[in-house]
């Protein structure tokens, strides 16, 4: 099969993970020092999930998986110094 064979295709952005972002962008508080905090409480509740242990810890993965993959936006200067 020839390189131009292949059918290459970006995966895409669920509506979970549009949701986790816009929320993401609004608590403007870096991805590592978010955990724990009051501002995840805000990024769950502005996003629509819950606050159970599971769902927690699914979108800390889900919010570390975006930012591996560069769909986190980028937060003003000074975010890191909260």
């Amino acid at each position: 099969m020839a390189p131009t064979d292949f059918e290459w295709e970006a995966s895409g952005l669920t509506d979970e993970d549009e949701r986790l972002i816009r929320a993401y962008g609004k608590v403007g508080r870096p991805v590592d020092d978010l955990a724990y905090t009051e501002d995840f409480e805000k990024l769950l509740d502005e996003a629509g999930f819950e606050h159970t242990s599971e769902e927690k810890h699914k979108r800390f993965k889900q919010l570390l998986n975006l930012r591996k993959r560069g769909r986190l936006p980028r937060l003003p200067p000074g975010s890191l110094t909260r």
